[in-house]
């Protein structure tokens, strides 16, 4: 992907999507372009405090501190998203590890960039706190679906969330893509590898989901949210 289309992904979905104009473009200018071979970190937990990143194309996994050492990922993100809001606001080192789950481009805007453009606009400190809310806003949905009782919903919603489409519909032009192994899949949602592959397999009789060669390909993202959001039991 070229840096024009990079920019025009980053422009169309996410959180830039929905930013003012003037802002947006500004934030792409003072970004640079890297590219990630799938396993390749882009920084580690205690690394120095730095700016945000967006997702251009690919998809990142995304580790805590707290974890126990060799923990599964436990959260995907993918193209659209960004992260980092929390070492900008801070000024802390980074709290979690990230690298590419496949060969990813990725936006990185620096703090220095950063720091220099709310020099010369100074309210635009609101916008960076909208893509902080955005981030904590997902990280909680996802916390939320991982309560739900029933392995098939709690395996949609988190599907969804990786696609970065859990609440809103994608393009109705693609098939959204999560972008990474069963095996990580099954640490997302909170399951056993045996369980996630019959449910995935039954998901997959239903048209609602394609299996692929470490991915599975969202077919029918509408029925998929209809299933993640039914009603949930609660048991005595």
């Amino acid at each position: 992907m070229d840096s024009s289309a990079s920019r025009r992904a980053l422009s169309e979905r996410g959180w830039l999507s929905v930013s003012p104009a003037d802002f947006r473009e500004a934030v792409l200018d003072d970004c640079r372009w890297r590219s990630l071979s799938a396993g390749e970190s882009l920084y580690v937990a205690g690394d120095p405090p730095g700016g945000i990143f967006g997702i251009a194309s690919g998809a990142l996994l995304m580790s805590h501190h707290q974890a126990s050492p060799g923990a599964l990922p436990n959260r995907l993100a993918g193209a659209g998203e960004w992260s980092g809001f929390g070492p900008l606001m801070s000024q802390e080192p980074r709290r979690g590890s990230v690298e590419a789950a496949v060969k990813s481009t990725v936006a990185i805007a620096p703090l220095s960039a950063i720091t220099a453009l709310l020099d010369r606009h100074p309210l635009w400190w609101r916008h960076f706190g909208h893509g902080l809310l955005r981030e904590f806003d997902s990280v909680a949905s996802m916390a939320v679906d991982l309560q739900l009782q029933s392995s098939a919903q709690r395996c949609a919603a988190i599907l969804l969330h990786s696609a970065g489409c859990r609440h809103a519909p994608s393009s109705p032009s693609t098939d959204p893509v999560v972008w990474t192994s069963h095996q990580n899949i099954a640490a997302l949602a909170n399951m056993s590898r045996s369980t996630l592959a019959k449910t995935l397999a039954r998901l997959a009789e239903r048209d609602l989901l394609k299996l692929e060669y470490r991915s599975i390909r969202l077919l029918d993202v509408a029925r998929l949210m209809e299933l993640a959001n039914r009603p949930r039991r609660i048991e005595a």
